[in-house]
């Protein structure tokens, strides 16, 4: 049985410059977790919402086994700004 979960993200832009910023999930776990937009564009003193979207499945504790400590997954992404 597959189980979907979704959070937002709000990344904030205190500078007055547009950013384009883009999310890059760890590569054994681009088939659990999904960005949703992956590419953006914050605005000057704005803020802009991504969806992250996780589909659990069975196999996920097996292939992401390196992320797990304590019974606890911890998935590091990256978040790639520039001006």
């Amino acid at each position: 049985m597959n189980l979907m979960y979704r959070e937002e993200l709000v990344f904030h832009n205190r500078s007055n410059n547009t950013m384009k910023i883009h999310m890059v999930a760890p590569k054994e776990t681009r088939r659990f977790i999904e960005f949703i937009p992956r590419l953006g564009y914050i605005q000057g003193k704005s803020s802009f919402k991504i969806w992250i979207k996780l589909l659990a499945r069975k196999d996920m504790l097996e292939i992401c086994k390196k992320f797990i400590k304590d019974d606890i997954m911890t998935i590091p992404f990256k978040l790639i700004g520039a001006d």
